[in-house]
């Protein structure tokens, strides 16, 4: 019988075999096994996979020799010719066989043993082509589902922004060709690209369409919805990173972005800016008067021919374009024509000056203009001597450069976008103008501080001659409308035009609902009077033109054919639509801001404030802040805009010294130039900010840390008799948070020692210079009775309740010490009982620290010996106490003892 080997052997022990065909014992199978290296493996004799065996000969790279010395080799392996068995030979190797039948289950764990074995051997050898494998059916798995279409669910349909009845136009599909030819068709166009889902899209809604409301005659107003899947604008604007974004546009191909705040005054101003891009004087006074009322003023010269060329129309475009930048306009643009350019002594034209408050610039002219020469050029040579300035609302550098070139003065202030009320800014600037004047100046004559107390005083008389003629007009309604139409169709003769109805942003709806209105197929079947349809009938009008030369008469060509009460462009009814715009945003100013006019002091003494700056010989700026939609920055400089007068405050700001200024008691003429004065002079006082967050009601349960501000704080320091700990923060800082809570804890275990823990919110407060911190969290202790020897908690160390706690002990007295100690004790036998040995230690120090001090005493003071001699015994209990502490009962009466030890310090 022939057998085969399942296992790999050794060739030792095949040699040893020799020419024996009997099967190997247990005993040499494991001894072969551990030559291998292999632990636990069985071998099974009953095998007969040739495969296996050759592997596993291959493997050992063994070979089996006869006993006449040959052999037979395949493939490399040495296979030796099977002998024949003796009887005795076949008896023993049938026992042994009996013998291994009788373990099959422990045979077949010993083969799949092997089998894993071999099988990590293989991974272990062909691991990185096996790795490759797999990254390369991955790569395969990938590019087949990258080759097919992603499956995308299909977007839900848009939801309009405004509702059905609203006056502007809406397409929530993101749809651009019909806005496109709608706006090409409309004198002036207003279009607004928003984001439903955005907040700011949500907010400027309102006031978008309440100005749609009042300026929908002059203006074609539709609104698009750029985040529409799939829609033209996200296709085409999908650069946009910021949305709403309100554009104007023009027939002559100018657009203008609006960059202003999405509220109703600032955007009623910009429409009016953009229907009235520019003035027309004609004299030097007209000029003054503009100088007056802005920061600069840009005047463009032509001869009446040139009026028609494109130099004037890039000028007009360039006053349009300029917007962007300044959407208040307080940077005016005026047009001078024909012989006035005479009184301003312009030889040639077409001319640009520039005229800022104390030099005339003259613009260089090329073979051809162009808007971007002409803005860029403004904008490099733009000189103001007081200005709004107007933050975007957002993180950004706007005042900045002011703060930095020097002491500013800033003045909170109501501005009016409505009407023509510019006190506040012709107040400040009459002061700066007399700050900056010199003696012999004759440069600047036509502008100075006493033209502008005159312009002031003709202010006041025109604002209350304005109040009296309002009051004899009422206010528009929103009835008014529908009278003015309904009379229109009643009328004799037709009373509307293609225009009228085209720039009206109702267009569209009015041909949904065209019952409601009168047209003129409709005029004509109901009137008696000459039909509509004949007036704009060719044939009518010839025959009705033979007729009156018949009678001798010659037809007039009309100019309009509507009548003046019911044309919206006639002279009367602009002149009337005037005056009741003008009673309107009176009105509005009056409701929203109140009276704004300040003290304008006849007899005010100038003499020791003419020339100032050569005085002071530091840059001193004016500038001006609506303290309505800027009143978060007036609170953090410490204003309350809602508490003082006309809403008005101002404040001087020494950036170099870290300082503010705050005038108190009413705003004047007189006020202001004295306030300045003083400051120069150094004699005004600085402002200090002490304001406290508001904190929900304690209930006396809890443990917190007192906020206060600096007014408390200051009073804390002079008359407190307790340690004190103040935490400096700000709420802009993230460790402070962590800081106050870690604090918080400390503050909880020496709760029973006389600590004040408190706060104080630094962006909310203003220090002196020794109490200003340029680094967040910062904490300092004040000794009790000691506070000039306060110490600031190391900014290196971590923050942790050891090192804070182990500061606050260090700077204690040597009473309060020993109880904070003992404190600290109790609470890590709380928290871990394991390390209150460590803390008894402490303790021990500090009682023979006090012993030590205690000795000295009695040897340098004998007549306080009997006090020492007590506080030495206090201290022998305490000492001696500290080693019998196992239960609670032991911690009280070491307390005890503190106490009793702390009473006698304080005697």
């Amino acid at each position: 019988m022939s057998s085969e080997i399942s296992s790999s052997l050794s060739a030792e022990n095949i040699r040893n075999a020799g020419t024996s065909e009997r099967r190997p014992s247990r005993d040499s199978v494991a001894q072969s096994e551990e030559d291998l290296g292999v632990e636990g493996a069985h071998i099974d004799t009953r095998s007969d996979n040739s495969e296996l065996l050759s592997e596993t000969s291959e493997s050992a790279a063994s070979s089996i020799v006869g006993d006449d010395g040959s052999t037979c080799s395949v493939s490399g392996v040495s296979i030796h010719p099977e002998p024949i068995a003796l009887p005795s030979q076949i008896a023993d190797s049938d026992e042994n066989e009996r013998n291994i039948r009788d373990d099959d289950g422990e045979s077949d764990i010993s083969h799949a043993g092997i089998f894993l074995f071999d099988l990590r051997k293989m991974v272990m050898q062909y691991s990185k082509e096996l790795i490759c494998l797999f990254a390369l059916a991955l790569t395969t798995y990938a590019t087949l589902q990258n080759g097919r279409p992603p499956k995308i669910s299909r977007a839900p349909p848009p939801t309009p922004l405004f509702s059905k009845d609203s006056l502007v136009q809406e397409w929530p599909g993101g749809h651009l060709n019909v806005i496109q030819s709608r706006v090409s068709m409309s004198e002036l166009s207003l279009v607004l690209f928003y984001a439903p889902w955005c907040a700011e899209s949500q907010f400027a809604k309102a006031a978008y369409e309440e100005v749609a409301n009042k300026y929908h005659k002059q203006a074609y107003f539709a609104a698009v919805n750029c985040w529409q899947p799939g829609g033209e604008c996200r296709l085409q604007y999908a650069k946009v990173q910021t949305w709403p974004v309100l554009m104007v546009y023009f027939p002559q191909g100018v657009a203008v972005q609006y960059n202003g705040p999405w509220l109703v005054q600032p955007l009623s101003r910009f429409m009016e800016n953009l229907m009235k891009p520019y003035r027309r004087i004609s004299n030097r006074n007209e000029l003054n008067a503009l100088r007056m009322d802005s920061n600069s003023v840009v005047v463009g010269f032509f001869s009446l021919p040139e009026l028609r060329q494109s130099d004037f129309f890039i000028f007009v475009q360039s006053a349009i374009k300029w917007l962007e930048k300044d959407p208040y306009q307080d940077v005016q643009f005026a047009v001078v024509t024909g012989e006035s350019c005479r009184e301003f002594d312009i030889v040639q034209t077409p001319a640009v000056k520039l005229y800022n408050w104390n030099e005339t610039l003259d613009m260089e002219l090329t073979d051809r203009w162009s808007v971007d020469n002409i803005t860029k050029w403004l904008k490099d040579r733009l000189n103001s001597i007081t200005t709004w300035i107007h933050p975007p609302g957002k993180k950004s550098a706007t005042l900045a450069p002011y703060l930095k070139a020097g002491p500013t003065v800033i003045f909170f202030t109501p501005k009016d976008y409505y009407t023509f009320n510019k006190d506040g800014y012709h107040m400040l600037k009459q002061v700066a103008l007399e700050y900056n004047r010199c003696k012999n100046d004759t440069q600047s004559t036509g502008i100075s501080g006493t033209t502008m107390h005159l312009i002031r005083e003709e202010n006041l008389k025109r604002y209350l001659k304005m109040k009296s003629t309002c009051l004899n007009i009422s206010e528009p309604t929103s009835d008014d409308n529908e009278e003015n139409f309904y009379k229109s169709c009643t009328a004799d003769e037709p009373n509307i035009t293609f225009s009228n109805i085209l720039n009206n942003s109702k267009f569209d709806k009015l041909m949904e609902n065209s019952e409601s209105y009168c047209y003129i197929e409709t005029k004509a079947k109901n009137s008696k009077s000459p039909s509509c349809k004949n007036v704009f009938n060719k044939s009518w009008r010839d025959s009705f033109k033979e007729k009156l030369r018949d009678r001798g008469s010659t037809p007039k060509s009309p100019l309009s054919m509507l009548r003046p009460e019911h044309d919206n462009r006639s002279a009367m009814k602009l002149l009337e639509q005037s005056i009741i715009n003008l009673c309107h945003a009176h009105r509005l100013s009056d409701n929203s801001l109140g009276d704004t006019y300040f003290g304008n002091e006849k007899n005010v003494d100038l003499s020791e404030f003419d020339g100032k700056a050569r005085e002071f010989n530091r840059t001193l700026s004016f500038i001006l802040l609506d303290s309505i939609m800027y009143k978060p920055i007036a609170s953090r400089l410490g204003i309350d805009i809602t508490a003082v007068p006309k809403n008005s405050s101002m404040i001087i700001i020494d950036d170099a010294h870290d300082s503010t200024y705050h005038l108190k008691g009413e705003i004047s003429t007189k006020s202001v130039i004295s306030f300045i004065k003083n400051f120069i002079s150094g004699t005004v006082r600085r402002k200090f900010r002490s304001t406290k967050r508001v904190s929900p009601p304690s209930t006396g349960k809890e443990i917190s840390i007192r906020e206060i501000t600096s007014n408390e704080f200051r009073e804390y320091l002079r008359f407190s008799r307790k340690t004190i700990v103040v935490l400096f923060y700000s709420v802009q800082c993230a460790l402070c948070s962590l800081f106050s809570q870690t604090l918080l804890i400390v503050s909880k275990i020496l709760q029973s020692i006389d600590i004040d823990f408190l706060r104080i919110d630094s962006d909310l407060n203003d220090f002196q210079w020794h109490y200003t911190m340029d680094t967040y969290p910062t904490l300092i202790i004040f000794p009790r009775n000691r506070t000039s020897e306060s110490r600031i908690f190391p900014h290196a160390m971590e923050v942790n309740i050891s090192n804070i706690l182990g500061f606050i002990i260090a700077n204690l007295s040597p009473e309060e010490r020993l109880q904070a100690i003992y404190e600290s004790c109790q609470f890590r036998r709380v928290r871990a009982s394991s390390s209150i040995q460590n803390c008894l230690y402490t303790m021990r120090l500090e009682i023979s620290d006090n012993i030590s001090r205690n000795l000295r005493n009695w040897r340098h003071y004998p007549t306080i010996r009997n006090e020492v001699l007590r506080k030495l015994q206090i201290l022998q209990r305490i000492y001696l106490s500290s080693f019998q502490v196992d239960v609670v009962d032991d911690l009280e009466l070491l307390k005890n003892n503190i106490l009793q030890f702390k009473q006698l310090m304080r005697k």
